[in-house]
């Protein structure tokens, strides 16, 4: 008896650490465990369903997913990496109120990493388009479009001042 619960025990620990669990992932469970770093994001069809989720129609959708886009965005490296300034302009252009909402802390703590590292995505995907002017004022015009004071608002301006930044200092 002891001999068959060890054998289910061990049987149940060597299958959860190769990810052979009965729970099935889903983009929710994927988006809970990269933010307690017991799943590295890559350029998986998981992580992209993770990141679709950040231009979702529902507002708690792009709620509950954006923590984890941010994480996302941090531990990106090589074709992972490349893909995060397409998510940026989309998700800026949709929502670009919600975007500076979402960084209002930094300013009060004088902490705009994660919204300059995000920034300096977005101008390297401006940058990597066939026509980098084109996408720079698409950008610059659906902001204005979906939030007409963007220009007043202080993280956005530091937002564009960055992407402008990258954008300078663009070397092909």
């Amino acid at each position: 008896m002891r001999l068959t619960i060890l054998f289910i025990l061990l049987w149940v620990a060597v299958g959860q650490s190769y990810g052979q669990t009965s729970t099935p992932m889903t983009p929710r469970i994927a988006a809970r465990l990269i933010l307690v770093d017991s799943l590295s994001p890559s350029d998986d069809s998981m992580t992209f369903m993770v990141m679709d989720s950040i231009i979702a129609a529902r507002k708690d959708i792009r709620d509950y997913y954006f923590p984890a886009f941010q994480k996302i965005s941090e531990k990106a490296d090589g074709a992972l990496a490349e893909v995060i300034g397409s998510y940026v302009l989309l998700y800026v252009k949709q929502y670009p109120k919600e975007f500076s909402d979402r960084y209002s802390y930094c300013l009060k703590r004088n902490n705009c990493d994660n919204m300059t590292r995000l920034a300096s995505f977005a101008g390297e995907e401006t940058m990597m388009r066939d026509d980098n002017q084109k996408e720079y004022s698409d950008l610059v015009d659906q902001m204005t479009a979906k939030y007409k004071n963007w220009r007043q608002d202080k993280l956005l301006s530091k937002f564009i001042e960055r992407v402008d930044k990258v954008r300078r200092e663009w070397k092909d």
